[in-house]
This record gives structure tokens, sequence and C-alpha cells, in this order.
């Protein structure tokens, strides 16, 4: 019995293992360019540049590595936050642009 108990928890235990091997790491995710469009969406809600996070998140929302930058990255809690949004702008404008070309082909 001993033997079967012992063999069950080698099992479970090589299971956690695997299970936690084959998940994506935190460092994954935040290596993902989508990772990354959620957190300047993000950004870009806090800046005011409402219809491009609007845009963004309708292109991109229903993607898991968007949705944890999103939320890994929201800013509406906090008064003071600087950010360069006029450069953010920009580098989101110039994204969307590129995509849209990329659509219309």
């Amino acid at each position: 019995m001993v033997f079967a108990m012992s063999r069950q928890m080698s099992l479970a235990l090589f299971l956690c293992v695997v299970a936690v091997g084959l998940s994506p790491s935190q460092t994954q995710a935040e290596d993902s360019g989508l990772y990354t469009l959620g957190k300047y969406t993000a950004y870009a809600r806090h800046c005011g540049h409402h219809s491009l996070a609007k845009e963004l998140q309708s292109r991109y929302g229903d993607l898991e590595d968007f949705k944890t930058g999103q939320r890994r990255n929201d800013l509406q809690m906090y008064d003071s936050v600087r950010l360069a949004c006029g450069k953010l702008e920009d580098v989101l404008e110039d994204f969307l642009e590129k995509v849209r070309a990329e659509g219309a082909k």
C-alpha cells in the first residue's frame, strides 16, 4: 500500500512538472508583440487616444497576450503618470497605417 501511494504521488508530481513546463511563462508573454500592443493600448487609453485604443482593441482584443498586456499595464488608477503621449500616438498611428495597408492588399 505504501508503494502504491508513493507511486501515485510520483505520478502526480511528474504531471505537475510537465504542466508547468508546458505552460507559457510570464517572460514569454512579455516578449510577445501582442503583449506590447496590449501595453501600448493601455497607455493610449491613459493618454486619451481612445480612437486608437478602440481600433487596437477591435483588431487584437480577443488574443490572450494582448489582454495580458492591457491588464498588467492599466494606468487608470493613477493620476500622475507621465508618458510621452505624443510619441505614443505617432507610433500607434504608423503601426495601424501599415496594418490597414496590409489589409487592403
